[in-house]
């Protein structure tokens, strides 16, 4: 009676060592830069089971938030080829730039940021000194105070959206008085942006007809849009939402490595 309990209990060890082995993932790490970016391409092909989902559809599925709370169309919210090939040849010539036109987007960026030294920058916080307010304007009278900061984050966001109004809505002349209207659309934007990625719930995701702040910003802008597919933020999300984070990590490294 023992044996044949020892014999079941082995026997039922090997089978779930053997459904085990079937069932657990393995995880791996290459810093091959060919096999990286074959996973990035989604075209990495495993030796038993091949892609069931095209990479329109595995897209369309890791972005399915964006629509929902940008209320937005495009090629990284849709699963079918032929709205991706669209779009793709739309924004071919927006962002393969030349050489001199490349300079031109530079000496833009440079004229912005110094209207903005000697204007002052738009949303300047005047509260970020030691001293309180009250204490402030006391003073007001006798000493000048300089206690007013710039965001960072803020600098980099509107600088980032206004050379993308200027490249690729190709608005070469924009008034400095918006200047206010594109900070707060900014700021909305990325608001959404990461309330939307830490929701693992579609009902939980902010929904953008119900966003009155982010709809209020956007038409400040750009004004009326009654279709997601001709919603600007269909362009706008995939220049700015990445640039602006670019644009910091950039300042922050020189200016760490210079000391300045």
């Amino acid at each position: 009676m023992s044996g044949l309990a020892t014999s079941i209990v082995l026997a039922t060890s090997v089978l779930l060592m053997l459904l085990w082995g079937k069932s657990h993932k393995t995880h791996s790490t290459s810093n091959d830069p060919a096999l990286c970016r074959q996973i990035i391409a989604g075209v990495l092909k495993h030796k038993t089971q091949s892609n069931i989902l095209s990479p329109h559809q595995a897209k369309a599925i890791a972005n399915r938030h964006l629509p929902i709370a940008f209320g937005i169309d495009n090629a990284f919210t849709r699963s079918d080829s032929i709205h991706t090939s669209m779009f793709v040849e739309k924004v071919k010539p927006m962002i393969n730039l030349s050489a001199e036109q490349w300079h031109s987007v530079s000496e833009f960026a440079r004229v912005t940021t110094n209207h903005w030294i000697e204007h002052s920058f738009p949303g300047l916080d005047h509260s970020c000194g030691n001293s309180s307010h009250k204490e402030q304007s006391k003073v007001r009278n006798k000493i000048s105070v300089d206690h007013n900061c710039i965001k960072v984050a803020s600098l980099a966001q509107i600088l980032s959206l206004k050379i993308v109004l200027w490249q690729i809505f190709d608005q070469k002349t924009q008034d400095k008085t918006c200047d206010e209207s594109l900070l707060k659309l900014a700021q909305s934007i990325n608001r959404v942006w990461v309330s939307s990625k830490v929701k693992s719930n579609d009902n939980d995701i902010p929904k953008f007809e119900g966003d009155v702040l982010l709809q209020t910003s956007l038409e400040n802008v750009f004004g009326k849009h009654d279709r997601p597919e001709d919603n600007p933020l269909n362009l706008i999300l995939p220049s700015f939402e990445t640039m602006w984070r670019v644009v910091l990590r950039t300042f922050l490294e020189i200016k760490f490595a210079s000391g300045k």
